[in-house]
């Protein structure tokens, strides 16, 4: 990787950006989790539940395959963390036609996700949606409200 291919880095006058990471798969987790914590980033590991609070995070990761489970979870988190931006990794799109992928994508925002990614995706793209998710936020929460 070139210089100028670089992810983005956390800034050394700010805590480091907390992704809270909700996949079924462990070793889909573990991976994502390495990704994260190698680029500066915190990760910190959720498995929702009716009752569980999710922990303080900048972002939510959320990883599925099924995505009607997948648009499930983004409707519970979002109920209840309506503020905190959510990427939604669809696993379930490497043998669909283009037009199913768009249906899917389609899906998951219209439940609540800020963003998507269909799997396989580039690392590189995977850091830079994070980081613009969590600048938005950022800036949203220093907005006045009504």
């Amino acid at each position: 990787m070139r210089a100028n291919d670089a992810p983005p880095q956390v800034s050394r006058n700010r805590a480091p950006v907390r992704v809270l990471l909700v996949s079924p798969s462990e070793l889909v987790g573990a991976r994502m989790s390495r990704v994260v914590a190698d680029h500066g980033l915190e990760p910190v590991h959720w498995e929702p539940d009716a009752k569980a609070r999710a922990p303080v995070a900048d972002v939510v990761v959320l990883a599925c395959e099924d995505i009607d489970r997948g648009v499930d979870l983004v409707r519970s988190i979002k109920s209840r963390s309506a503020h905190l931006p959510l990427l939604l990794i669809d696993g379930g799109t490497g043998r669909r036609s283009r037009s199913r992928a768009h249906l899917r994508l389609v899906a998951a925002l219209d439940a609540g996700a800020d963003a998507y990614l269909a799997y396989p995706f580039d690392t590189r793209e995977f850091l830079v949606r994070l980081h613009a998710l969590v600048r938005r936020s950022r800036i949203m929460s220093r907005l006045p409200t009504d």
